[in-house]
């Protein structure tokens, strides 16, 4: 594998209705998986727009194996892209977009990596028209797989508002990607959904890289967290007072306030996510959207920098205690 940058980003401005960059600088080469940690307001969602060529950016260098993707269509078809809301041209079907996209491409992935995972036959015969936010993103995230040879992948948020989202199965599509050449880069907020993906994570904030944070550092960013899930559903005050008997579930919580959701804690999200499924199945409730409830970039970097105090307050501590000879370092 070269170190030679296939993905290049130079001092790069660009800006979305969300966020912006602001002069960042990137050089990934062919094979990197990683991800950035940081919101649409830090500029993940813009720079997913600009990556894919969607939009050019203000100002700055962007190239993909030398050219630019924006003016490049033959670079362009070689990206594999999920940005925040997919704009799905309206050829029809579901089934007729993967044609369409298979006859520009002249190739397609294997389907067992990406249409028989996300459930496309599901969809196959949905207009596109009448597709819901969830169903365009996993379409979306299908063709962005599609790619059979992508030179780049980036994905944002992969794991968060699609049909289904399988993450051992993804990681490994993913990883199989980098090994064919691909440069894969993952745009998330969610701290568990980066840990899980990819191996190496730095922060994305104000639109420049922040800091590198190793696995470990990951791991041990919210320690014994209790995952938050918000639950919108046709009847909460039934949904809330059933789930409270759920043992998988540390704490349930509702306010009668039109619109508000029913917020559930766990030790684990796909536990969380089976009771409600398993309990608004038995109330007859029909459960319309599910939404975690990530920490933001100030509680990560406030973690971090917590965790880095504590390493040097207790390596004082052992120097201090081993020079006076009287104590012992524990």
């Amino acid at each position: 594998m070269s170190d030679e940058p296939l993905v290049r980003l130079g001092s790069l401005f660009a800006r979305d209705d969300r966020g912006a960059l602001n002069g960042l600088s990137l050089a990934l080469p062919a094979g990197a998986v990683g991800a950035l940690l940081g919101t649409p307001a830090d500029g993940s969602s813009a720079l997913a727009l600009t990556l894919c060529g969607a939009r050019p950016p203000h100002s700055g260098e962007l190239t993909i194996a030398g050219a630019r993707p924006a003016s490049s269509p033959a670079v362009r078809c070689r990206i594999g892209a999920l940005v925040d809301e997919p704009l799905l041209p309206d050829v029809g079907r579901v089934r007729d977009l993967l044609v369409f996209a298979r006859m520009l491409r002249g190739t397609e992935a294997p389907r067992e990596e990406w249409y028989e995972p996300l459930h496309l036959a599901e969809l196959d015969t949905t207009p596109l028209a009448d597709l819901n936010r969830p169903q365009r993103r996993t379409v979306a995230l299908a063709l962005a797989l599609a790619v059979s040879a992508p030179l780049l992948v980036v994905l944002h948020e992969p794991l968060c508002d699609l049909l289904h989202a399988q993450r051992d199965a993804l990681r490994t599509v993913l990883h199989k990607r980098a090994a064919q050449g691909a440069c894969v880069l993952i745009l998330t907020a969610s701290v568990r959904d980066a840990s899980s993906l990819v191996d190496d994570v730095a922060t994305l904030q104000r639109g420049r890289i922040g800091r590198a944070i190793g696995s470990p550092d990951v791991d041990e960013l919210t320690p014994g967290s209790v995952v938050e899930l918000q639950v919108w559903s046709d009847l909460p005050r039934v949904l809330a007072s059933a789930l409270v008997r759920e043992p998988a579930l540390r704490g349930v919580s509702w306010t009668s306030e039109e619109g508000a959701p029913v917020v559930v804690r766990s030790r684990d999200v796909d536990d969380a996510a089976s009771a409600i499924a398993r309990v608004a199945s038995a109330n007859r409730v029909s459960v319309q959207a599910i939404r975690p409830v990530v920490p933001s970039l100030g509680e990560i970097n406030a973690a971090s920098a917590g965790l880095a105090l504590a390493a040097r307050y207790e390596a004082a501590y052992r120097a201090a205690t081993n020079t006076s000879g009287t104590g012992r370092a524990p």
